[in-house]
C-alpha cells in the first residue's frame, strides 16, 4: 500500500519539470555558499510592481552575454568576472542581471541550484538589491531565478506573477513560457483536476508553437499521470506513458529528466494495476 501511496505522490509532484532537476552544479570547489539571511516582504515585494520600466539596457546585456557565452570556452571564469563585477556594485541593476542571466546560462537551465556553494547561490538576493528598475525583462529573470530556487519558487505570490509575465510575452520566448507552464504544472491538488487541465490546455498550444523542443513532452507526461492519479481513467495512464516514452527517445536527454521519466512510467504501471485489481479503473 505504501509504494501504490508513493507512486500517486510521486505522479502528482513530478507534473512539474522543474521537479526532478535537483543536484549539485558547482562551478568550482572553492568554499561554501553562505546565504544572506531575509524576510519575505524584502525579497517578494517586488512581485506586484508593475513593468513599466525601461527595458532597453536589460535586452542589450542579454544580447551582450549570449555573444559571451558563445564564444567563451571557460563558462566558470566568466560566470565569476561577472559575479565580482556584480559584488563590487551591489546596488546597481544591470550588474545584478548581468550575473543572474549568466548564471542561469551556465547552469543547464531546469535544475533548481539553491544547495551551498551551487551556481545560484545568492543570486535571487542580489537582484533584490537595487531599487527595482521596474523593466519587463528583469521580472522575467527575477521570477525565472525565483522557480530555480527551491525557498522561494513554490511561493503563491512568485507563482501567481506567472499571470502577468505571460501577458507580456514575446511570442518566441520559450524559455519565460516553459517556466509558467511547469508553475501551471505544479498546482492543484489528488482531487482537483481543474489546474491540470489548464496546464494541458497550455501544454498542448505550447507544443504547436514550439514543435522541436522536447521538454514539453516530459512536462506533457506529468500532466497526463497527474490526471490519472486524480480521474483514475486507462486513457491518461497510456499518453501519459506514451509521452514519456517519447521524451526517452529524444536526445540529448537531461539525465534527472530521464530518471524522472523511467520512474513515472513505472509508477503509472503500478498505480494502474492497483486500481483496475480495485475496480476503480475507468475504461
Amino acid at each position: 500500500m505504501k509504494k501504490i501511496l508513493f507512486a500517486a505522490i510521486f505522479l502528482l509532484v513530478s507534473s512539474s519539470a522543474l521537479f526532478f532537476f535537483s543536484g549539485d552544479n558547482r562551478p568550482s570547489a572553492a568554499g561554501e555558499c553562505v546565504l544572506p539571511t531575509v524576510t519575505e516582504p524584502s525579497v517578494l515585494g517586488w512581485v506586484t510592481e508593475d513593468f513599466d520600466g525601461d527595458d532597453a539596457p536589460f535586452k542589450q546585456i542579454r544580447n551582450e552575454v549570449d555573444a559571451a557565452f558563445t564564444a567563451n570556452k571557460n563558462k566558470a571564469r566568466l560566470l565569476a568576472s561577472y559575479k565580482s563585477a556584480a559584488q563590487k556594485e551591489p546596488t546597481d541593476a544591470q550588474s545584478q542581471f548581468r550575473w543572474a542571466y549568466m548564471a542561469y546560462l551556465t547552469s543547464d537551465h531546469w535544475r533548481r541550484n539553491v544547495e551551498p556553494g551551487t551556481i545560484f547561490c545568492g543570486v535571487f538576493e542580489a537582484m533584490g538589491q537595487p531599487t527595482n528598475p521596474r523593466s519587463f525583462e528583469y521580472a522575467r529573470l527575477r521570477f525565472i531565478i525565483a522557480r530555480l530556487d527551491s525557498r522561494w519558487g513554490g511561493h503563491r505570490k512568485i507563482e501567481n506573477m506567472s499571470e502577468r509575465l505571460l501577458q507580456k510575452a514575446d511570442k518566441n520566448d520559450f524559455d519565460l513560457k516553459y517556466f509558467v507552464l511547469n508553475t501551471f504544472a505544479g498546482r492543484g491538488g489528488i482531487k482537483d483536476a481543474a489546474p491540470a487541465k489548464r496546464a494541458l490546455k497550455f501544454a498542448l498550444q505550447l507544443q504547436k508553437e514550439f514543435p522541436e523542443r522536447t521538454e514539453i513532452h516530459y512536462t506533457l507526461g506529468g500532466i497526463y499521470g497527474s490526471l490519472f492519479v486524480i480521474e483514475k481513467k486507462a486513457a491518461w495512464a497510456d499518453i501519459s506513458m506514451r509521452y514519456s516514452r517519447e521524451y526517452l527517445a529524444f536526445p540529448p536527454i537531461h539525465e534527472g529528466r530521464r530518471k524522472g521519466a523511467s520512474r513515472r512510467i513505472k509508477s503509472i504501471k503500478r498505480l494502474r494495476n492497483h486500481f483496475k485489481e480495485n475496480g476503480k479503473l475507468k475504461l
